[in-house]
């Protein structure tokens, strides 16, 4: 009768082994799943941000690159009067 508990016993180790196994998989997927969702939220957040600066100081922003580019017209402009001088 021994070999028979040792028999059981060993096929009960197995099918925990298996169930723990299991459980891990479930778990490691959950938590890459929440993971997932927290960089999609995150990244909506930035977005969202993006967004409301843009609308915010859209006007100032172009202004300050109008600024410039006018700046670097002129500057392009005036050494191209030197160099025909």
């Amino acid at each position: 009768m021994r070999p028979q508990s040792v028999e059981l016993e060993r096929h009960l180790y197995d099918m925990t082994e298996l169930l723990v196994r299991l459980q891990n998989r479930i778990t490691d997927r959950d938590e890459r799943g929440a993971a997932m969702a927290e960089y999609g939220l995150l990244l909506a957040l930035i977005a969202l941000a993006a967004i409301a600066v843009l609308a915010i100081f859209g006007g100032s922003i172009s202004d300050v690159f109008s600024s410039a580019n006018n700046r670097l017209n002129d500057g392009i402009d005036a050494a191209a009067e030197e160099a025909a001088e």
